[in-house]
């Protein structure tokens, strides 16, 4: 689990290790993207990547995660 800030930048991560900023990934791209779009409750499916955290193949699953939800737009 790893959870990033509205701009990318890291926050923390289970199991713990340093991965600095994340903003060009595609799985913070696509939770973003649902963001700019008010989708909340809608999760977003990674292409697989190399994690260099690990070595390993991973997919993500991604969504953004607010404190309250942003007024409708008009």
């Amino acid at each position: 689990v790893t959870l990033e800030d509205e701009n990318g930048l890291f926050v923390a991560r289970e199991p713990d290790a340093p991965l600095g900023n994340l903003r060009s990934l595609d799985y913070f791209i696509g939770a973003k993207r649902l963001y700019d779009a008010g989708v909340f409750g809608g999760v977003y499916v990674s292409r697989a990547y190399l994690s260099k955290a690990s070595g390993k193949v991973h997919m993500s699953l991604s969504m953004p995660i607010v404190d309250e939800l942003p007024k409708a737009r008009v």
